[in-house]
C-alpha cells in the first residue's frame, strides 16, 4: 500500500468478477467522513499542486533568502537516527561539518544575484552518518518557511506548499499557550569541538554535540532523576516493545527527550512516542506489570510505584517533552507549525484523559575541560 498527495494505490489479489464490488468500496471509503473523528483538523489544510499557486509563493521565498537575515529554517525532511548523525553541511561548504545545522552556512555561501528555484533544487544539505554511507537532500525540501498573505497562511515544508486556514493557525496559538513549561532543573546540552580521527575529516577539528543517550546518563546523574532511556517494555497493544520514557523522577514525571536538530521530524515522533507510552501506561494491566519489572531489575525498585500496578491516577503524572538545543522561553514559538499541531493534538489527548503535560527547552554550553 502506498500514497502521495492525490495519489493512493494497493494491491490485492482478486477475481475479475469481484472489481466492481471493490470498487463502490473504495468509493464508499472515499466518500466517508468516518476520519473526522480524529482527523477533522486535516480539513484546514490544502496542499497547493498549480503553479498558479505556488509560483507566487517561490517568489517570496527567493525574496527572503535575498535578505540578510532569512526567516527559513532549514530541517531533515524525515526521520533519522540522531544518535548515529556526525554533522551536517552544504553545497559550496561540504567539508564545513557542524554537529548541527547551522543555516549561516548555507546563507553566506549563497550566490543572490543567480537564485531560483532551480538553484535551490540543484543545492544539497549534506547528513554524515557514523555507520552508513553519508545521505544528501534537496535544500528546497528542507525549508520551512511560513508565509501570512492575503488573510491565509502558507507553509512550505518537505518540498510542498500548503494553505493553512487562518482559523485554524489561530486555534492551535491558543492550545500552545496552554502548555505550560516544566518546573523540573536540566542542565544545558554539551557541544565541543575535537580532533576527528576516522572519516572524511580525519586530522581535522570538528564542532560536536552531546548525544541523547549520554545527555539522558548526565541529565540523570546531576539531578537525581533515573534513565529509561532504550529500556523497553512489551505491550499487545503495540507491535513493537517500547520506551516508557527517557528519564524519570521519583515524583511520576516521565520526562521524553529529543534534539532540536531532528527538525519537525524528530519532534514530530518525541510528541506521538510520549502520547503512546501514557495511553498504554494508562489503559494496559499487563503493560504496566512488565514496566514495574523492567524498573525493578533495570532501574532502581525504590521508583517501581511511580507505575502503579492498579488503579492508575493520570492526575498525578506529568508527561515531559524535552528538546535539547532551544533553550524555553523561545521554545514553543520555534517550533514549526506541523509540530506544533502535533503537540497541541497530544496535549489535549493526554490531558483529556488527566494527565499533565508539559514542555521543556536546554540550549547549548561549551562542555567544561575538566
Amino acid at each position: 500500500m502506498s500514497g502521495s498527495g492525490t495519489t493512493f494505490s494497493f494491491r490485492k489479489e482478486i477475481e475479475i468478477t469481484d472489481i466492481p464490488t471493490l470498487v463502490d468500496k473504495i468509493y464508499d471509503y472515499y466518500k466517508s467522513s468516518d476520519y473526522k473523528k480524529s482527523f477533522a483538523w486535516v480539513d484546514n489544510i490544502r496542499r497547493l499542486e498549480e503553479k498558479k499557486d505556488t509560483d507566487p509563493l517561490n517568489k517570496i521565498l527567493i525574496d527572503d533568502l535575498k535578505n540578510a537575515h532569512p526567516k527559513i529554517v532549514i530541517s531533515i525532511p524525515e526521520m533519522l537516527n540522531w544518535d548515529e548523525i556526525t554533522g551536517f553541511s552544504f553545497t559550496r561548504s561540504k567539508l564545513n561539518v557542524k554537529p548541527t545545522i547551522e543555516s549561516d552556512d548555507y546563507y553566506s555561501n549563497l550566490d543572490k544575484d543567480s537564485l531560483s528555484i532551480d538553484s535551490l533544487k540543484r543545492d544539497r544539505l549534506f547528513v554524515f552518518h557514523t555507520t552508513e554511507e553519508d545521505i544528501e537532500y534537496k535544500l528546497y525540501d528542507c525549508f520551512y518557511f511560513e508565509i501570512k498573505k492575503s488573510g491565509k497562511t502558507y507553509i512550505l515544508f518537505s518540498g510542498v506548499w500548503y494553505e493553512i486556514a487562518d482559523s485554524f493557525v489561530d486555534t492551535i496559538d491558543k492550545l500552545l499557550a496552554e502548555v505550560k513549561v516544566a518546573t523540573l532543573d536540566f542542565p544545558e546540552v554539551y557541544i565541543w569541538e575535537e580532533l576527528a580521527t576516522k572519516g572524511r575529516n580525519k586530522g581535522k577539528v570538528v564542532e560536536k554535540i552531546e548525544a541523547e543517550g549520554d545527555y539522558n546518563i548526565r541529565a540523570a546523574k546531576e539531578k537525581g532523576y533515573h534513565v529509561l532511556d532504550k529500556k523497553l517494555v512489551k505491550s499487545d497493544k503495540t507491535t513493537t516493545a517500547i520506551e516508557l520514557c527517557d528519564l524519570l523522577t521519583k515524583d511520576s514525571q516521565f520526562i521524553h527527550v529529543k534534539h532540536r536538530k531532528g527538525g519537525s521530524a524528530g519532534l514530530s515522533h518525541l510528541f506521538a512516542q510520549g502520547n503512546i507510552a501514557a495511553e498504554i501506561m494508562l489503559g494496559d494491566r499487563k503493560f504496566r506489570i512488565a514496566a514495574r519489572t523492567v524498573i525493578r531489575n533495570q532501574v532502581s525498585k525504590d521508583i517501581v510505584e511511580t507505575v502503579p500496578l492498579d488503579k492508575v491516577d493520570s492526575t498525578k503524572i506529568e508527561i515531559v517533552f524535552l528538546i535539547l538545543g532551544e533553550e524555553s522561553s523561545s521554545l514553543k514559538n520555534n517550533l514549526p507549525f506541523f509540530s506544533k499541531v502535533n503537540l497541541t493534538k497530544t496535549y489535549e489527548n493526554l490531558s483529556q484523559k488527566g494527565f499533565k503535560v508539559t514542555v521543556a527547552g536546554v540550549d547549548k554550553i561549551i562542555k567544561p575541560t575538566t
